[in-house]
């Protein structure tokens, strides 16, 4: 039976090589985005121009999401990207000092592998949505539902796919589509049985990934209350769910109205327990 050392090691070690390939990965597209020659938006009106226009930018940008600086916000800015964009921006430092943060813990363990991969997961999941909403690129799918090019994309392949699959054949794919194919493959190799990862890339594309909570509730905490855990996470939740309003100490002290008879220990584990517990 492994002893808490052992399991607390391999977290650490897991939770290092993801912090490498973030890096990795980072270096590679910011060189890009800084150096690169990309095609110009000449036609903001036409939306298959601003289709391709911003294909270009959504790998790239998921990687450099956790490494910003003013050089590359002032590329970026320059390429046409919005404010609702750049704040999706988290500096991974300010990530991993949470997650230091919480290990330091006494009676709780809290496997930050899978915390690191949740707040990664769900800010790459928006900023990406965010990418393409703020350039309105809307369309009309399914039963005249409005959404979003990249969900209707998403959609339309994983049907084919699944068609190709059901008759036993590969089909006719492009490029981009392979990288996709080759994508829901690996994932689904790694995520567990109860994952239900169509549904969980379909829900993404459209900005929502529900899953995320999943991996926040990771934790053992035999010897303290959920209460005090929940109010350690607020601050790793703040950094992650920005799309939610979770106010800082000032702000909360700042309200007119006095609610949570003032306490904002109170108001962190309520805050914490809605976004987490609520379904």
């Amino acid at each position: 039976m492994e002893t808490i050392d052992q399991i607390i090691k391999q977290d650490n070690d897991s939770l290092l090589e993801q912090l490498e390939a973030l890096k990795r990965n980072a270096l590679k597209a910011r060189h890009e985005l800084i150096n690169g020659e990309f095609r110009q938006l000449k036609n903001p009106e036409d939306k298959d121009e601003r289709i391709n226009y911003i294909i270009q930018f959504i790998p790239l940008i998921r990687f450099v999401v956790f490494y910003p600086d003013d050089e590359l916000f002032e590329k970026l800015r320059g390429y046409g990207f919005s404010k609702t964009v750049l704040k999706w921006f988290t500096p991974i430092e300010k990530i991993t000092d949470e997650l230091i943060e919480l290990r330091k813990m006494d009676g709780v363990f809290f496997v930050l592998n899978s915390y690191l991969f949740a707040v990664t997961a769900y800010i790459e999941t928006k900023i990406v949505v965010e990418i393409v909403e703020s350039f309105d690129l809307h369309v009309r799918h399914g039963k005249d539902e409005e959404s979003n090019i990249l969900h209707k994309n998403y959609d339309n392949l994983i049907r084919r796919r699944e068609y190709n699959r059901s008759k036993g054949q590969k089909g006719k794919v492009d490029f981009g589509d392979s990288i996709i194919y080759h994508l829901i493959g690996s994932i689904e190799k790694q995520v567990k049985d109860e994952f239900d990862f169509k549904k969980m890339l379909l829900d993404a594309s459209k900005g929502e990934f529900e899953q995320s909570k999943e991996f926040f509730q990771a934790f053992f905490a035999p010897e303290i209350s959920k209460s005090k855990v929940y109010s350690a996470l607020f601050p790793l939740l703040k950094l992650t769910y920005k799309d939610k309003e979770l106010l800082s100490q000032e702000e909360f002290d700042d309200l007119e109205e006095v609610i949570y008879g003032g306490s904002y220990y109170k108001y962190k584990t309520a805050r914490v327990k809605k976004i987490l517990l609520k379904k």
